[in-house]
């Protein structure tokens, strides 16, 4: 069983509290202005989401968040991160709401047919997974118990092509539909994430680089995307798993569907957070 690590941190500490906290921020000015209904007039096949505090992120990740209830209830929310090995969990997580389950017998056979190791600390020590739970079990409220999650650490070391393919045969071997969730930070700017490259015009210098890195994803350019980060050396703390996303999707169609700095909440500028809310269709 994963411990909730981010309970009072990220997002409060009680389901009524969340449901408030949640309510507010899907149905604020910078949020959809809506709460999330369920239904199937959407073709969203993945979603990218940021990873922070509720009080700055949840707005922005309730677009991606609206955008996915719309595309139905898949049997499994695959959620790739990056670590430094490739890995595999079948533990349950744990949210103020409820548990999240994996869903094992698609995680047994990823194991199997990748040779993706099980190593349960990669995802404890991650702040990843655990930041969008809340968010999907009060997005699927009404089915919260039937969620079932697939989360997949990615290395460096590991061919995302060939991955992302067996991934694809996985769920086509057990007749899984599935969703993607991709939790990541645009960039992180500051001396706590080792990325300080400008003193200067800080906010405009880091939408400039926001905007090449937004542009290379909606132009579905994973190598390109790849080549802007490295090249950069982004503070972009899940962009192999934007990477995968690309690749087992394939989308015809990616739409920015919010984008903004911790700066333009909070003016501070020794510590910029710069997050979206993307779908891939």
């Amino acid at each position: 069983m994963n411990p909730d690590t981010l309970k009072g941190q990220f997002y409060k500490g009680a389901p009524t509290l969340i449901d408030d906290q949640l309510d507010e921020a899907f149905r604020s000015q910078r949020g959809p202005g809506a709460t999330p209904r369920i239904s199937e007039e959407s073709s969203v096949e993945g979603v990218i989401t940021p990873v922070y505090d509720y009080e700055y992120a949840a707005p922005c990740a309730a677009w991606a968040y609206n955008r996915l209830a719309q595309s139905g209830f898949p049997d499994v929310f695959i959620m790739p991160i990056q670590a430094d090995t490739t890995a595999v969990t079948e533990e349950t997580f744990t949210t103020p709401y409820d548990y999240v389950r994996v869903d094992q017998t698609f995680q047994r056979e990823l194991h199997r047919k990748t040779g993706a190791s099980y190593d349960n600390e990669v995802f404890t020590e991650s702040n990843l997974v655990q930041s969008q739970l809340p968010l999907l079990q009060y997005t699927f409220s009404n089915r919260r118990e039937e969620i079932k999650i697939a989360p997949v650490a990615l290395s460096a070391e590991k061919t995302l092509k060939s991955f992302a393919i067996d991934i694809q045969e996985v769920a086509v071997d057990l007749d899984r539909s599935y969703r993607v969730i991709v939790p990541t930070n645009i960039i992180q700017y500051g001396t706590a994430y080792n990325f300080v490259p400008f003193t200067q015009q800080r906010l405009q210098k880091i939408q400039s680089l926001d905007e090449t890195t937004l542009n290379r994803i909606r132009d579905n350019e994973p190598l390109s995307l790849l080549e802007h980060v490295s090249s950069n050396h982004l503070s972009m703390n899940n962009y192999l798993g934007v990477v995968l996303a690309l690749l087992l999707i394939d989308p015809d169609t990616v739409n920015v569907e919010q984008y903004y700095t911790t700066h333009d909440i909070d003016g501070e500028d020794n510590r910029i957070i710069s997050i979206a809310a993307i779908t891939l269709e």
